[in-house]
């Protein structure tokens, strides 16, 4: 893959966390959250991100189980990056995200954030966490 920004998603039910790199893609850093939305509303807003910072590709989180397998949350990722794509998203791409949401909390306490300001951090670090965990296993 040629060099750009990423984005890397963590997709969930009520929050969906959204990271970005640099053009070098070195380092991801957190961008947003997006609370509750239809996946269709989810879709148009990333593509207007994708827009807006001239992205390159996206990173899907695949929440795999602790065995490996997919169950019915990682099958929503794989669908959920199927409308990225047939909406002309730029080239999707899926990370292991096992513990990335508890490796998040882990980085927010350390940073002293009490619960109520956690909550609102925690899927754009989680996000972060996926596309730094890319980028580090892509890096030519």
């Amino acid at each position: 893959m040629s060099k750009g920004q990423l984005l890397g998603i963590d997709l969930g039910e009520v929050r969906t966390g959204v990271a970005i790199c640099d053009d070098e893609q070195r380092m991801a850093v957190p961008l947003t959250t997006f609370e509750k939305h239809s996946r269709e509303q989810l879709v148009a807003e990333i593509l207007k991100l994708c827009h807006e910072r001239q992205i390159t590709g996206i990173v899907v989180g695949m929440p795999f189980n602790m065995d490996g397998s997919e169950g019915p949350k990682a099958r929503q990722a794989r669908e959920f990056g199927r409308l990225l794509a047939e909406n002309s998203a730029p080239p999707v791409h899926f990370q292991d995200e096992r513990l990335s949401s508890w490796e998040a909390e882990g980085k927010l306490i350390e940073a002293g954030l009490k619960p109520r300001q956690r909550k609102s951090k925690i899927d754009a670090i989680a996000a972060q966490t996926i596309l730094q965990s890319w980028l580090d296993a892509n890096r030519s």
